[in-house]
C-alpha cells in the first residue's frame, strides 16, 4: 500500500507544482500585458490641438532634419522641443540624455497623429507616443 500511497502523493504533488507553475506564469503574462498596455500610441486631441496640417509640416520637416533628438533639458519638464511649425511643436521627453534617431521619433508620432484620424479628429491632432519607461515623445500646441 505504501507504494500506492508514494504514486499517489507524487502525482498529487506534481498536479500542484503544475498548477503553481500555471499560476506564476499567468500572473506573469498579466503583468507584462499590464505594462505593456502603457506604451504606445495616445490621442488627446481637443480644440485646443495643433493643426493636422503644422502637425504634417512640422513632421516632414524633423524626418528630413535626421540626425539624434536628444533630450538636453534636465530641468523641470525634461522635455526638449525639437520642431516646431505653425501650432505644432513635436518634443521628446524623457530623462536627461535620452536620445531616439528624429526619424525614429516622427514614425511614433505619426502613429499618434494616425490613432487621433481613427478616432475622429481630423482637424486637430495632438497626444503621445510612449517609446520607454525613459522616452515619450509628443504633440502639442507650440
Amino acid at each position: 500500500m505504501s507504494d500506492v500511497d508514494g504514486v499517489v502523493s507524487s502525482t498529487r504533488t506534481t498536479k500542484t507544482i503544475k498548477m503553481l507553475s500555471l499560476s506564476k506564469t499567468l500572473a506573469l503574462l498579466l503583468a507584462a500585458t499590464l505594462a505593456a498596455a502603457d506604451y504606445g500610441a495616445v490621442c488627446e486631441a481637443s480644440d485646443a490641438s495643433p493643426s493636422s496640417a503644422d502637425v504634417s509640416d512640422a513632421l516632414d520637416a524633423l524626418y528630413a532634419k535626421g540626425g539624434a533628438c536628444i533630450v538636453n533639458n534636465g530641468m523641470g519638464s525634461d522635455c526638449e522641443s525639437w520642431k516646431e511649425s505653425g501650432s505644432a511643436s513635436l518634443s521628446i521627453c524623457g530623462k536627461f540624455k535620452a536620445t531616439l534617431a528624429c526619424k525614429d521619433m516622427v514614425d511614433y508620432l505619426r502613429q499618434v497623429k494616425q490613432k487621433c484620424k481613427d478616432e475622429g479628429f481630423t482637424e486637430r491632432v495632438g497626444g503621445t507616443f510612449t517609446v520607454s519607461d525613459d522616452i515619450k515623445v509628443t504633440i502639442s500646441h507650440s
